[in-house]
């Protein structure tokens, strides 16, 4: 009883310090303050963002780093900026280094920050407005791509060295065609997936997709077709080499998403229509999970079409839903990025309020989108699964309701992860009680999905030793 009781003492302790769930606001900021990117470290976050006086004067791009708990430590500026539209952002490089793209006297231009965010060097392009993509190679360079302005239909890419410098440079003749994003593959080529423009107000149109070797040669290119009514790319995730397109198309009733998945060579291999809530919603940042599960978070338009819900929506990659969690509601809402934590859970970044006064958000979560640190709280769809006992020791019961086995479906699995996300296992139920053998599962907390169609169950358990 002792050894259990240390045990469970311990787990609830890695627990509440590697998962410190909050939602914090940051109301020292209240003027437009937008297109927030956050980077989660070991010890703390950093939210960057561009911050402007009332009529949009004197914008900077601002930090606000904070602890753990979410508790600000200190804000600063890193640069003067013109507008937030070519605010992009790429991974941190293999220095730790970080690339932002930005609009600063009527070019867009690149910086270099380092680990600790100061100012290393800026470099300006003379691209089109609003249409730039960037990406870190596995050798560290540097790519950059966007339409210039001096060359009308050229689609330009750049290959940059660390310090700043030019390798190469590479330009293909194209429609006013903005990239999306720029992708490298195992084998080292680039994918640049682009949306091409039609019609009198330059609505999206053709999904392109170009291909290049790893020193910028032209490879092929390929044009896929979009369902709908003006249709538009939102988000790219990519998966072994496997590119996952979500993107959107006007109905009557408003906003239709589309799943798509397309080969590295092109080829067309899946597509489902999504719907995740009724009424209107929007997606506004994506990531691939540990489990290779694609997760999202965006808004839900409340009645009033002015109070929003922000939400965390996990699905397979195949778009199958696995769990989703919503969080109250705010007065003009917006959420801009989303990134998985080192402790398997995740944070958004946002803010809300009027166009004048801003609030800034963020809201960190476990790795199925719980807020609570420990429990057995849960946020679900329809509460199918029971799972008991809980505490468990050498197995877990998995039970199902009262439901005919003729009516299940084929996704009658529950995937189980550890507290980091990672995948345990994937039972497969067998009737209205399965049961799991944990003699040779680690103690700890366990997380379990289930989805049945739209019918979706997720939450937690604990097994000691």
């Amino acid at each position: 009883m002792k050894k259990s009781l240390l045990t469970l003492m311990l787990i609830a302790a890695v627990f509440a310090t590697k998962a410190q769930n909050f939602s914090k606001e940051y109301p020292f900021w209240t003027s437009g303050y937008e297109n927030q990117f956050v980077y989660p470290y070991p010890d703390e976050y950093v939210t960057v963002g561009i911050k402007a006086l009332p009529g949009w004067q004197n914008p900077s791009i601002m930090l606000i780093r904070t602890d753990l708990k979410g508790d600000t430590l200190y804000t600063r500026a890193l640069t003067d900026t013109d507008r937030s539209s070519e605010f992009k952002r790429s991974e941190p490089d293999l220095d730790g280094c970080h690339y932002l793209t930005f609009r600063k006297n009527d070019s867009v231009c690149l910086a270099r920050f380092s680990p600790d965010w100061d100012l290393l060097w800026i470099r300006k392009f003379s691209f089109t407005y609003s249409s730039v993509s960037l990406a870190i190679k596995r050798n560290n360079e540097v790519l950059v791509a966007g339409n210039d302005i001096n060359y009308e239909y050229r689609l330009q890419l750049y290959c940059l060295s660390s310090s700043g410098n030019i390798i190469w440079q590479k330009s293909i003749i194209t429609q006013y065609e903005s990239p999306l994003k720029i992708m490298e593959f195992e084998n080292g080529d680039i994918c640049i997936p682009v949306q091409e423009y039609h019609g009198y107000q330059m609505t999206y149109y053709d999904l392109n997709i170009y291909y290049f070797s790893t020193t910028g040669d032209s490879l092929s290119y390929t044009s896929v077709p979009l369902n709908g009514w003006w249709p538009e790319v939102r988000h790219i995730v990519t998966n072994n080499d496997t590119l996952a397109i979500i993107y959107a198309s006007i109905s009557t009733q408003g906003y239709l998403y589309y799943l798509m998945l397309i080969g590295k060579d092109g080829n067309f291999i899946y597509e489902k229509e999504i719907k995740w809530f009724d009424g209107s919603y929007g997606i506004y940042s994506t990531l691939l999970s540990p489990g290779h599960s694609i997760v999202a978070t965006g808004i839900i338009e409340g009645p009033d079409n002015h109070h929003e819900s922000t939400f965390i929506y996990a699905m397979t990659f195949n778009g199958d839903s696995l769990w989703c969690v919503k969080y109250g509601d705010n007065f003009n809402a917006d959420v801009s990025d989303l990134q998985l934590c080192p402790d398997g859970g995740y944070i958004v970044s946002g803010n809300y309020g009027s166009t004048v006064n801003r609030i800034v958000t963020l809201l960190k979560t476990d790795s199925l989108g719980n807020l609570n640190n420990l429990g057995t709280e849960q946020h679900f769809i329809t509460d199918i699964v029971s799972v008991y006992p809980n505490p468990a020791n050498e197995y877990v019961v998995f039970e199902m309701p009262d439901t005919p086995i003729s009516t299940w479906t084929n996704h009658q699995i529950i995937f189980i992860t550890d507290l980091f996300g990672r995948p345990v296992e994937e039972v497969m139920l067998t009737g209205k009680e399965t049961v799991w053998d944990t003699h040779n599962v680690m103690p700890g907390i366990y997380f379990f999905q289930y989805n049945n169609d739209k019918r979706v169950n997720s939450g937690k358990f604990l097994i000691l030793k």
